[in-house]
């Protein structure tokens, strides 16, 4: 075999066929085949479409040939059954179910029926389909992700295109509904669109809208082109982890197949998601819920309501750790002032007054090792509560606070600054990590650059609100 020929059962099936106008078909049929967003391959059934009309087989396109091929290859099996729609009938009454569930179409029905993921009507649906097809419902398989394709059978939980059949909006909007659906009416989404604006610097950027349960979320967007049928997958991820059922609810979307593109998801209590990892399925993504039931009682978009947002969100220890750096920030800042900072100091909260700061802070530490050695150093603290404060006054923001138990996750436990923007604008820091980095790299005007961001996180919020055309 010369170098760089594929396996053959990778390369490409060619089946010859005669002229079908030479073929004699007196009682022809002619269906229709789905529309089907999902990309072709051999291990990729649910995106194929072959038809058998007796001992006839047919096959759209070069996507379906794979399918055509095992049709074929099992053909002459299938004539010798006395009723080929049969086997799925009753797949579901009195299923047993143990570790040892076969890997098949019939064993993974029972799974779903087993786990309360699927009705015993559902599962007979999806098998019936697939029984439609002649496809072997106990033919077993080595990969488990091979099954999946039945949870759509079923009429079950939603597929991640690799790219959407038209438009992207369109695209995204029954994506988001699709997914939204599997909450069984709790979350709903309405308003799905892209919003286009113009940044300071003349670039355009886009960012995808959309209502869930009456909350307005954004996230930022990064398309190839106008014109692409690809989806930003980080803005579709989060997106989709937005719409789980919040507060006391224990279902989280998880993603059956290994690969993401073409991807099964259901909505599942963390039971059922084990289960079918028993079974064998991959379950390779997970997305909890981030937003939590019920709206703040302020009026919008005005720092109350952001306040209040912030707490409604937050963890009973998150919201008592920002009580206790925010109570005392007058006098903190007042007694900083007066032991620490030079008579001359532009202590107006400015942005001048940040590059004089710099200075001031790479006098005081000349490296890393210096602030380490300080320890809870009393100028350093009043440095991190200025550069906050001045964001304050310049911009609308706030501060805020997300306590974990994990150490090593980032941002957390530490006041940081955010916008008063939805999280898609950015426009968020944390002074901390400013100020570690300006005594790290030894460069100024790092802290003004970085204040700044949250300025334009919220100009360009409100340029995504003016352009809005849904639900204004």
């Amino acid at each position: 075999m010369p170098k760089g020929t594929p396996a053959c059962d990778d390369a490409p099936v060619r089946v010859l066929m005669p002229d079908p106008t030479a073929l004699d078909y007196p009682d022809a049929r002619f269906e229709r085949g789905p529309r089907v967003l999902a990309a072709r391959h051999r291990d990729r059934r649910s995106a194929a479409f072959v038809v058998q009309d007796g001992h006839r087989l047919s096959a759209r396109r070069p996507g379906d040939a794979y399918l055509f091929g095992r049709r074929s290859r099992a053909l002459p099996e299938a004539c010798r059954r006395a009723d080929p729609g049969s086997a799925a009938a009753g797949m579901c009454e009195g299923a047993v179910m143990s570790d040892s569930t076969p890997r098949t179409l019939n064993g993974f029905a029972q799974t779903l029926v087993r786990l309360g993921i699927a009705t015993k009507e559902q599962a007979a649906a999806g098998l019936a389909e697939a029984a439609a097809i002649d496809m072997d419902l106990d033919e077993e398989c080595e990969d488990a992700d091979e099954l999946t394709f039945l949870v759509g059978d079923c009429g079950l939980g939603f597929q991640t295109p690799e790219k959407v059949s038209g438009d992207l909006e369109g695209g995204y909007e029954e994506l988001l509904t699709e997914a939204a659906a599997c909450s069984g009416g709790s979350v709903v989404v309405d308003d799905v669109e892209l919003v286009k604006i113009e940044n300071e610097d003349g670039e355009e950027e886009e960012y995808l809208h959309f209502r869930r349960n009456g909350r307005s979320i954004w996230h930022g967007t990064d398309h190839l082109s106008d014109s692409t049928r690809y989806m930003d997958w980080n803005a579709a991820m989060d997106a989709i982890g937005d719409l789980v059922p919040g507060n006391d609810d224990p279902r989280a979307f998880w993603q059956l197949d290994e690969d993401s593109y073409d991807a099964w998801w259901l909505l599942l209590t963390p039971e059922q998601a084990q289960g079918l990892e028993e079974f064998g399925l991959p379950m390779a993504v997970t997305l909890r819920n981030r937003v939590r039931e019920g709206m703040p009682t302020a009026e919008p978009e005005t720092p109350a309501w952001y306040l209040e947002d912030d707490r409604l969100h937050a963890s009973e220890e998150s919201r008592r750790c920002l009580d206790a750096w925010l109570a005392p920030m007058d006098a903190a800042l007042e007694r900083w002032r007066t032991a620490h900072l030079p008579d001359d100091f532009p202590f107006d909260h400015s942005l001048d007054s940040l590059t004089a700061l710099e200075r001031l802070v790479l006098d005081r530490f000349d490296g890393l090792a210096a602030l380490e050695a300080a320890g809870e150093d009393e100028f350093f603290e009043g440095a991190i509560r200025y550069v906050g404060q001045t964001a304050l006054r310049l911009w609308p923001c706030r501060w805020t606070y997300r306590y974990s138990d994990d150490d090593s996750s980032v941002f957390t436990n530490e006041p940081l600054i955010r916008s008063n923007t939805p999280d898609g604008f950015g426009g968020g820091f944390s002074p901390d990590y400013v100020l570690r980095n300006l005594v790290e790299l030894r460069t100024n005007s790092g802290m003004r650059e970085r204040v700044e961001s949250v300025g334009e996180g919220v100009e360009d919020y409100r340029k995504a609100l003016g352009a809005l055309t849904r639900g204004r």
